[in-house]
């Protein structure tokens, strides 16, 4: 094996091992005001996921989805232009946020 073929193995596990921790992180109960409950499940862009993009010349968005970032690491290897889709952000309600008091 060369020193890249090394490399690049050592990368791919340590980022395998990554995405594992990540994974589990993601079921931990999170609290809340009638007590625990198994938060839902997110499935963000893995950090393997997000490094294909950088490599491939991308810019990976805050919020990135799984399928969002398969469909733009495809869009890249195709050398496909961007498409700039603007997603409005969500109303959050404050009451079940767990805040206590007036904020302002």
């Amino acid at each position: 094996m060369t020193k890249i073929e090394i490399f690049e193995e050592a990368l791919s596990s340590a980022l395998k091992r990554i995405e594992d921790l990540e994974d589990k992180i993601s079921r931990i109960s999170i609290p809340n005001k009638e007590g625990f409950h198994e938060p839902q499940k997110i499935n963000l862009a893995t950090s393997s996921q997000i490094w294909k993009i950088k490599t491939e010349g991308g810019t990976p968005w805050e919020g990135i989805t799984k399928q969002e970032a398969t469909k733009e690491i495809d869009r890249l290897l195709k050398g496909e232009k961007t498409e700039v889709e603007v997603i409005e952000p969500k109303e959050v309600d404050t009451d079940e946020a767990g805040l206590v008091g007036d904020l302002m």
